[in-house]
């Protein structure tokens, strides 16, 4: 699992390597034109239904990978997140758009709150 900084507060997000990436790539190519955007992922099983961050080139933003070796980028993916980050409501991550973009599945997917975790940091 990767983290995922975000602003000031430094809310982390915990995400798996693989989606980390393809966000994270997203992000860098959003930020290096000046353009912003609202990132978003549900919670199947949670008291609430989705968290939301709207994010700009401005603010306090980096990712941190568990995995030395880089991961692939799945191109139809990277197409869907950009022009999802091009809506009213940004990307929105699901757990079946994860498990339609996996390349190879070696154990069962973990929930998508189990994957994704919110912690806010002190």
């Amino acid at each position: 699992m990767g983290t995922l900084y975000l602003g000031k507060l430094r809310q982390e997000v915990e995400i798996d390597d693989y989606t980390l990436a393809h966000v994270h790539a997203v992000i860098v190519a959003k930020f290096r034109v000046h353009e912003k955007f609202i990132l978003s992922w549900e919670h199947m099983e949670a008291e609430h239904g989705q968290d939301s961050f709207w994010l700009h080139p401005a603010m306090e933003l980096w990712a941190t990978f568990d995995s030395h070796e880089r991961q692939h980028l799945d191109r139809r993916w990277l197409e869907e997140l950009m022009n999802e980050s091009n809506t009213n409501g940004g990307i929105i991550i699901t757990d079946e758009m994860l498990a339609r973009h996996r390349l190879v599945v070696l154990e069962p997917l973990l929930p998508l709150e189990e994957r994704m975790e919110l912690t806010p940091t002190s």
